[in-house]
């Protein structure tokens, strides 16, 4: 499947590539499509290569801070993480957090994910005060929108589990 959806984006680009005052937007949305293929099919070099291009175009395009750079920030510090580069991981969640905070303000659901994201970071970095604070804060924000059974909510709630036994927090 990732296989497929990689090679209809890559013919995509192709034809983008040869099109004068191409859709740029189209072309973000093409980059993204590339690097999650990528990502899915471990080809992790190419995957941060084309999230960064779609990450630096959108941001030339629409600015710094614009509310949608958080999705391909996002992915792109899957990528990261997965290259073992938590640090990276860590800025651009960080950058991505403030901008949602900025944008859709301190409880909205976006906030959450992101926040569960820089968790799943600081426990990768060792760091499981921050990851408890971090991951407190998204699950008490998912609360208000989902259940208990939600899948947002318990992965939130186990990864929540990890942070308090690594700080035998009992």
């Amino acid at each position: 499947m990732y296989a497929e959806q990689k090679e209809f984006f890559e013919r995509a680009l192709s034809i983008q590539d040869k099109i004068d005052n191409a859709d740029q937007e189209n072309l973000i949305q093409i980059y993204i499509g590339l690097g999650v293929s990528c990502k899915y099919l471990r080809d992790l070099e190419n995957s941060k290569q084309y999230l960064e291009r779609a990450l630096d175009k959108s941001k030339k395009i629409y600015g710094e801070d614009y509310f949608k750079n958080i999705e391909v920030m996002i992915a792109l510090s899957s990528t990261c993480g997965y290259l073992g580069e938590y640090l990276r991981q860590e800025k651009l969640l960080k950058s991505a957090l403030s901008i949602g905070i900025n944008h859709y303000g301190e409880d909205h659901l976006k906030v959450a994910k992101v926040l569960g994201h820089l968790g799943v970071v600081y426990e990768h970095l060792g760091r499981y005060q921050e990851q408890k604070g971090v991951l407190e804060k998204a699950l008490s924000i998912f609360l208000k929108y989902y259940d208990e059974k939600h899948l947002a909510v318990f992965s939130t709630m186990a990864n929540l589990g990890s942070a308090y036994r690594e700080l035998r927090d009992y």
